[in-house]
């Protein structure tokens, strides 16, 4: 937090658990600060408020919320993603989970002495090396499972209005205030936004705006702009069916010519859901490939992109900032590292334009990076017919994608980047889950002989299949 005179005054505009989370989290870092929570309609494209999830490496925010993970999933207000599923998908079915692979005794990375037996008989996926993907598959979760396991990761998905209750009483406790709006008017002043004006004609005030309204945002000046991410991220309509169903340790996926198909898990229920781009196919043959329930479904348009995240004494969260498109649901993700990078570079009223460029590339490198783990689920696939499919041999991947894909197709490394938040055997099970395979052996993986190596990903695996297999009957399951 920068030393600086302190914000005095605060005010966050949204009415989903985005902009619920910031107003609490900023209350809770300045108690000396008065707090506005500016309560606007959810607009159905903000996924991340409709459909907050959680990736490994961002559960450790709920501390900024005063949130406890256990108590959330004893409630249930909070289930456990293990593993992502795709079929069709490039070859046969394979997982992405969070989490490292098991360890097995060898010479070089476990990736690697896996090629070297890959497509052979009795050679397990990739993902069979991964504990969490076990124990997704066998149905069974432990947070904090015993060896072989002990190296799983998992995802959380929280329940929508469940967190929202959790965060109003959170909100209460500590004194913000909150008003309802339809909309806000942003008045300028010298320095940016000098105040804002709600429906009944009151003005409020503040050193900081906070725009969590969802896509497009309430407060973004046409100077911020948007960077569109569609060439990358290529669906832009999503529809969604809810449907009767149990919990569920897994995400489905399946390609499908004019996109994709998924079944999301809810605590009470799931998603049923059909992601397709607009200029390739319509609404209507769009419900039809959804099938049941299609008529009916909720139809969001999409805008996958970037805008500027920090500018003068207006900060950007969420779907306002960031739109990473359906896949995955990493939206709400990124706006709580967002959320926590702004509260780490905090600056005083006087807003020093250095602290918000440094916020402003950080977490445009956060957000990017995101972007680049879901574009390589598409860009990396291999070639598919269908509508959606057919066109994305032509589109070029970013350039840090680039690197990674050209680095991994050529020697099965991926390159370090700042601000990643996806474990490297997560990006490894999606990008071998595709089939992709370097064109070099690894020398250190070399060393070691073929049948050995065969042999001991064997016993790996199988020590992972039984390992989750007794869990399933022992105590420390839930």
């Amino acid at each position: 937090m920068s030393a600086a005179e302190p914000l005095r005054t605060v005010a966050v505009v949204g009415g989903g658990p985005v902009a619920m989370a910031a107003a609490l989290a900023f209350a809770r870092a300045l108690p000396r600060a008065e707090v506005t929570l500016i309560g606007t309609p959810v607009d159905p494209a903000a996924l991340s408020d409709h459909l907050p999830v959680l990736l490994e490496s961002g559960r450790a925010h709920l501390a900024l919320l005063g949130l406890d993970e256990d108590a959330l999933l004893a409630r249930a207000l909070a289930t456990p993603r293990l593993a992502e599923r795709f079929e069709d998908w490039g070859g046969a079915p394979w997982l992405s989970a969070p989490g490292e692979a098991v360890a097995i005794p060898g010479s070089g990375a476990v990736h690697q002495r896996w090629l070297r037996i890959a497509g052979q008989a009795g050679a397990p996926p990739f993902h069979a090396l991964l504990p969490a993907a076990a124990m997704a598959e066998a149905g069974v979760f432990a947070a904090a499972p015993p060896a072989p396991l002990d190296r799983a990761g998992y995802d959380l998905r929280l329940d929508a209005a469940g967190l929202a209750a959790a965060l109003a009483q959170g909100l209460r406790a500590h004194k913000v205030r909150m008003v309802a709006t339809e909309r806000v008017v942003a008045n300028s002043g010298a320095d940016g936004i000098a105040s804002v004006t709600l429906d009944n004609g009151e003005p409020i005030a503040a050193d900081l705006f906070v725009d969590a309204a969802g896509p497009g945002g309430m407060l973004a000046q046409p100077e911020d702009g948007w960077e569109d991410w569609t060439p990358w991220l290529p669906a832009d309509r999503l529809l969604l069916a809810p449907e009767p169903a149990g919990p569920d340790l897994l995400d489905r996926y399946r390609a499908v010519d004019c996109g994709w198909a998924a079944t999301w898990p809810r605590a009470r229920d799931a998603l049923r859901v059909l992601a397709f781009d607009a200029d390739a196919t319509t609404p209507d043959r769009a419900r039809r490939v959804l099938g049941r329930g299609g008529e009916a479904a909720t139809l969001v348009a999409l805008e996958p992109g970037r805008g500027t995240g920090w500018s003068g004494n207006r900060l950007a969260l969420g779907d306002a900032a960031v739109q990473l498109g359906p896949l995955g649901l990493a939206g709400f993700d990124l706006a709580m590292a967002q959320l926590a990078l702004a509260l780490a570079l905090l600056p005083g009223r006087a807003m020093p334009p250095l602290l918000l460029a440094e916020y402003n590339r950080r977490a445009n490198l956060r957000a990017d990076r995101l972007r680049d783990w879901l574009s390589a689920h598409y860009l990396a696939a291999p070639v598919r017919k269908g509508p959606f499919w057919h066109r994305l041999p032509q589109r070029a991947a970013s350039p840090a994608l680039g690197d990674n894909l050209g680095q991994f197709r050529q020697r099965g490394f991926l390159p370090h980047h700042d601000e990643e938040s996806v474990a490297p055997d997560r990006w490894r099970a999606v990008l071998l889950g595709q089939g992709i395979r370097p064109r070099r052996a690894d020398p250190v993986a070399l060393a070691d002989d073929p049948a050995g190596i065969h042999a001991a990903i064997r016993a790996g695996a199988e020590s992972l299949r039984c390992a989750a297999a007794a869990l399933s009957v022992g105590t420390g399951a839930r």
